[in-house]
């Protein structure tokens, strides 16, 4: 199967993960993607020959490496699923081209309650699709106003990266308010925090924790909701044994 000319570029990603980088480095950065894009993996060796030392060194946390190979787990793993995506509707494709032929007579009487159906998933998906986008939204225009806020007390460019890899690595976690709650907590600190990622990484650790808890006590309150109406019933079922008949 010919290779794949093209990657899913997530710009809002792009744009909250380069924040604090210079055009130069944004630019060395979406070159080594590119490349990396179309060769998986790229050794020091190489990179070196594509962008300068200097450069290197304001990004190189952004790529990870094996065996002195170098590549982009995002970008990696966002390949992989288009990869994959491609391929199941490919062979899906030959499933319906197979069978056109058996269900042509059945799919006439049916074509009405199936439009039915695919526009009420359809109408489901876009909404959630909205929903999602909007949350995302949120999200990235809450983030940006407060890294901005640490620039006043962390202007240091080497603390701006640090709370930016921070914010990376924990994008996606599902407890989106913890990633603000830690850099509130960093701004707050009465004291210029000196260990930034250690700071940032206990905060989360508190804050997943009453996540997590909150859930817990959630689910637990939901199955003595439901677990209630049971009981009632049981018990009256007993009563109603328990008396004696008339008549």
């Amino acid at each position: 199967m010919a290779k794949d000319p093209a990657f899913l570029f997530y710009y809002q990603d792009f744009l909250v993960g380069t924040t604090f980088m210079t055009f130069e480095e944004k630019g060395a950065y979406i070159t080594l993607l590119c490349f990396l894009a179309d060769k998986e993996t790229i050794t020091k060796e190489n990179i070196l020959k594509i962008i300068p030392p200097t450069i290197w060194d304001s990004i190189c946390c952004k790529f990870s490496c094996e065996n002195g190979f170098y590549f982009n787990k995002r970008l990696s793993n966002e390949i992989k699923k288009r990869r994959e995506y491609t391929e199941s509707r490919r062979k899906n494709l030959h499933k319906t081209e197979h069978m056109s032929v058996h269900m042509e007579t059945h799919m006439e009487n049916e074509n009405e309650d199936v439009n039915e159906s695919i526009n009420s998933s359809f109408n489901k998906e876009v909404i959630n699709i909205k929903k999602d986008e909007e949350k995302k939204s949120e999200l990235l225009a809450s983030l940006k106003t407060i890294l901005e806020k640490t620039k006043a007390k962390y202007p240091n460019p080497r603390d701006q990266q640090q709370i930016l890899v921070f914010v990376q690595a924990n994008i996606r976690n599902k407890n989106h308010n913890a990633i603000l709650h830690c850099i509130e907590a960093l701004i707050k600190s009465k004291e210029i925090v000196n260990a930034i990622p250690q700071f940032l990484e206990a905060v989360l650790k508190i804050e997943n924790g009453k996540h997590n808890a909150a859930e817990s006590e959630e689910e637990s309150n939901r199955h003595k909701r439901e677990a209630i109406p049971e009981s009632v019933g049981k018990i009256l079922t007993g009563i109603g044994k328990s008396i004696p008949a008339v008549g």
